[in-house]
């Protein structure tokens, strides 16, 4: 049964105080009293008394707590316990402040003597709150007329019977309180015994959110870890990723509203990249923003067919430095990036008939071993012909496993039963992009990588059917590169096209043509276009 506790209640808080300090003060021994039960020697000890039949009898006397005689020893403190915290990623989502606050308090705590209770709004709420209930180590919880029955029941489920108030807590919270609770100042709050919070464990929180604020309070208040993380991301800041690598955690706890972030598995991998370590050439573990790739274009070996291909590795490897310094401002750095065309369209079907040569891992080994040290990205390019861009994928996955490594899509030579290069231009639907999407992502996720680059080759707009349908999913940055030719004029047009639409997050470049564009946009000018391209590579 509950009732209103909030109204004359000075002398029923002095004596529950009193009792409970006394309780704890002795660790519940219970005081020294005449009315002690006896020892069982002394009971064992004591005269018989005849039974019914006039015989003696051999029973003793049960001890005095036994019958209900004499006082019963005292409980000992009260006790906080908290939940367990399961290997892996917990994911507790709420809707909003109030509900945030509540589910982190059931999902860190099984029970606890005392609660904070606050009327104030998250960005409102008083350090006096928050460092009261961090103290106490008892959870925090947010309570306005919506929730004053949610708030009620959650003291209930802890057994507190101690709540401090600050703020001006709804009338509505007296009447769903549990009817063994009281409202108390701080200062009158009983000492309790309370678990050890597990260590290394940390609760992921999303930085300067002020609807966390009272959960994070809580998590805090249990002991543990509060990692504030960019936009849900753990991979994204580097104090963040210093402390998960520091922790080492065998289990995460993140707190969020409802989309802060992703679903469990995805988390799960991304936290798995922050603890692991590895970083992209320029730092960091998420491309952009934070970087701008400028890149050479070609096949290894072969001058036709781009400048990549018109030296050896360590001279590509200053030309690609000479040409990425331009773009940069300053603001983002401009990484040294390999555009490596990995399987080539071919005029003719080939032993397995699909009109691509696809390079074998010896060719293309020198140029990703060497592209790491020297801090140069790479993105293998694939030209399927009749085959499907996943299938060729996979043939270099022990390249994609690494750091450094991303992928490319032509969608130009992706042929149509009975269509030819050079006589028909290509297409890819959303649906196979999203496959290949899929299986970069679970590869990210099974290294432990950083976030990747799917660049997707676009001039024409029914080279996509459904572009806006690709999947952009955390571990994949998505890049559509504008590669056609031509004036000025025409490609501002092309690209004006080819950056209209598509899903939010997805992101563009460019490319310079040497021969075929009459003028070749300068590095200034090119960082200037709307949106900034991220990617920009030479051909």
């Amino acid at each position: 049964m509950r009732t209103n506790r909030f109204a004359a209640i000075a002398a029923v808080v002095s004596i529950a105080v009193v009792s409970a300090c006394s309780d704890s003060d002795d660790d519940g021994a219970g005081p020294a009293s005449s009315g002690a039960v006896p020892a069982p020697s002394e009971v064992t000890g004591a005269p018989t008394t005849p039974d019914s039949l006039g015989s003696p009898s051999n029973d003793t006397a049960p001890p005095p707590s036994a019958t209900g005689d004499g006082p019963t020893p005292p409980p000992g403190p009260p006790r906080v316990t908290l939940a367990s915290v399961a290997a892996g990623v917990s994911l507790v989502e709420a809707g909003d402040d109030a509900s945030l606050a509540i589910e982190a308090s059931r999902a860190l705590f099984e029970s606890s003597h005392a609660v904070v209770v606050t009327a104030a709004a998250p960005a409102e709420l008083s350090g006096d709150a928050i460092a009261t209930a961090e103290a106490l180590g008892v959870p925090l919880l947010l309570v306005d007329p919506r929730y004053a029955a949610a708030v009620g029941e959650e003291i209930d489920r802890l057994g507190a019977q101690s709540v401090v108030t600050f703020g001006d807590v709804p009338a509505e919270l007296a009447d769903e309180l549990p009817s063994d609770a009281v409202v108390v100042d701080a200062q009158d709050v009983p000492e309790a015994a309370r678990d050890v919070a597990p260590e290394g464990v940390p609760v992921l929180v999303p930085r300067g959110a002020p609807e966390v604020v009272a959960a994070a309070a809580t998590a805090r208040a249990a002991g543990l870890v509060v990692v504030e993380v960019d936009g849900g991301d753990p991979r994204a800041a580097a104090d963040s990723r210093d402390t998960l690598r520091l922790l080492a955690p065998a289990g995460v706890v993140a707190l969020g509203t409802a989309g802060t972030f992703s679903d469990h598995d995805v988390l799960q991998g991304l936290v798995d990249t922050a603890v692991a370590g590895h970083e992209l050439p320029g730092g960091g573990q998420v491309l952009f923003p934070g970087r701008r790739l400028v890149a050479l274009y070609g096949h290894p070996g072969d001058s036709n067919l781009g400048v990549l291909g018109e030296q050896g590795v360590p001279a590509a490897i200053d030309r690609a430095r000479l040409v990425a310094a331009p773009y940069d401002d300053g603001r983002e750095p401009a990484i040294p990036t390999f555009e490596l065309i990995t399987t080539v369209a071919s005029s003719e079907a080939g032993s397995d008939g699909d009109y691509s040569l696809e390079s074998s891992l010896d060719h293309i080994r020198p140029w990703v071993e060497a592209a790491g040290p020297a801090g140069i990205y790479v993105v293998l390019e694939l030209q399927p012909g009749y085959t499907d861009f996943l299938t060729q994928a996979k043939r270099y996955e022990e390249f994609l496993a690494l750091p450094h490594v991303g992928l490319g899509l032509d969608p130009e030579w992706r042929l149509a039963p009975g269509e030819r290069h050079m006589r028909d231009i290509g297409q890819v639907s959303a649906y196979e992009v999203n496959l290949v999407s899929e299986w970069l992502a679970d590869l990210t996720r099974r290294y432990a990588l950083p976030q990747k680059l799917l660049l997707l080759q676009q001039f024409r707009l029914d080279m996509f059917t459904e572009r806006s349908d690709v999947v952009i999913r955390p571990e994949i940055a998505v890049v559509v590169q504008m590669d056609g030719f031509g004036p000025q004029n025409v490609k501002l047009e092309t690209w004006g096209a080819v950056t209209r639409g598509g899903p939010e997050g997805m992101r563009f470049g460019w490319k310079q043509f040497y021969d075929e564009d009459p003028v070749v946009r300068s590095a200034a000018d090119t960082i200037a276009l709307q949106p900034s391209p991220v990617f920009i590579s030479h051909q």
